[in-house]
């Protein structure tokens, strides 16, 4: 208000990982909601947009795990470019100083502060970034960087959402041939954040990869699969093709250290189970604007559904007549089963909170040090549930 401009830039500084949990720019000195949600995110650059003399022309985070298709996908239209990493953003890797120079000095220079000058400036601030970022490289620290075109969203949409598509369709259909080649690209694919984030052009490339590789490759499902990857890597990137590398979404994406060198600029939520409990999950990234345009949220479902593990009770009943003692049908086995039905629903606010310093053990809670137990991620897509008799019966 009190210095309109006819350009802005904004750099957020603080906690990342906006898509699936609750710690972006985390605040646990309020009472209230301490986060900022990817809804609210896209609300206050919506409302930036409209009531700002001028365009917000670049959104930089300095967090982790911001550089994801869900990010681009909620900010497009309101900025014109994402500055970002899929990976961890250390502090002090942004050389603020540097930025700040060469954006006075290029101001100053400029007669004309056009589409191409500012084009060309956000490149500088990507590059200075990641050179900045050797020094980490140096200490061990891995890291990647991108920059992203949020106009080129809507020419995204139709690839990513038919990749989602095929990916679903050939999983209900197809679950024999489809399921272990989607589980062997997860499992190459660049990864991020404890095994939540998937690099989406390298998880694309690895399924490409297994596809031909199957004995199934020329069946109808495992070709439309095979081809939704090509296209949806051909709208994220092209390679090898420098005059066209601009109509893309990404934009430049660099890396440096061995731990990310398969990434390519935008992940994609892909944990190897559905997470349990976060609001997140449950309620917001089914009104996500990636998952309205994409269906991403039902493939994501689907394949929990399809490669979630039998439980130990129904796969004891294949293999062997005897009677597991965890599918006792006494009243005692019956209130068992209840008990066991009702912890693999979980608590509907997720986890029950970790307890503070003062607590009477010294417990910190599931990843405390002293090593009683461990919150990390895991790729095994158990069911929640240990019985084999249906689920109606102890609803009953």
């Amino acid at each position: 208000q009190e210095y309109p401009a006819n350009h802005y830039l904004l750099i957020i500084l603080g906690h990342g990982e906006i898509i699936g949990n609750e710690t972006f720019l985390q605040d646990d000195f309020v009472d209230e909601e301490h986060f900022m949600s990817l809804k609210k995110l896209g609300e206050i650059l919506e409302s930036f947009s409209k009531e700002a003399p001028g365009k917000l022309e670049m959104v930089g985070f300095h967090s982790c795990s911001m550089s994801s298709v869900e990010v681009a996908f909620q900010l497009a239209g309101n900025a014109k470019y994402m500055l970002a990493s899929q990976g961890p953003a250390y502090v002090g890797s942004w050389p603020y100083r540097n930025l700040l120079v060469r954006l006075f000095k290029d101001l100053k220079e400029s007669q004309k502060y056009d589409a191409a000058a500012i084009k060309k400036l956000i490149r500088k601030m990507f590059s200075y970034c990641f050179f900045n970022n050797q020094d980490f490289q140096l200490a061990g620290y891995s890291f990647d960087i991108s920059l992203v075109d949020l106009d080129k969203v809507e020419k995204t949409k139709d690839d990513i959402k038919n990749l989602a598509e095929q990916l679903t369709s050939a999983l209900r259909s197809y679950p024999d041939i489809t399921k272990d080649l989607i589980r062997l690209a997860h499992l190459d694919a660049q990864s991020f954040s404890n095994e939540n984030y998937t690099d989406l052009y390298d998880f694309c490339w690895c399924l490409e990869d297994v596809c031909h590789k199957s004995a199934h490759s020329q069946h109808e499902a495992v070709v439309k699969i095979r081809e939704a990857c090509e296209k949806t890597r051909t709208a994220l990137r092209i390679y090898l093709k420098p005059e066209v590398e601009d109509k893309t979404l990404v934009v430049a994406s660099a890396f440096a250290g061995p731990a990310f060198q398969y990434s390519h600029g935008l992940s994609v939520l892909f944990p190897w189970k559905e997470p349990i409990g976060p609001k997140r999950w449950n309620d917001e990234y089914s009104a996500s604007k990636f998952h309205k345009d994409t269906k991403w949220g039902d493939f994501l479902q689907t394949y929990f559904d399809t490669t979630m593990r039998e439980t130990r009770a129904t796969e004891f009943g294949q293999r062997a007549p005897q009677k597991d003692s965890n599918s006792d049908d006494t009243l005692s086995g019956r209130i068992l089963g209840l008990l066991d039905d009702l912890a693999a629903k979980g608590p509907f606010f997720g986890q029950l909170a970790k307890p503070g310093p003062d607590h009477p053990m010294g417990k910190w809670g599931p990843d405390d040090p002293s090593g009683i137990s461990c919150n990390c991620s895991t790729i095994k897509n158990y069911p929640r549930s240990t019985l084999s008799y249906p689920r109606s019966t102890l609803e009953e």
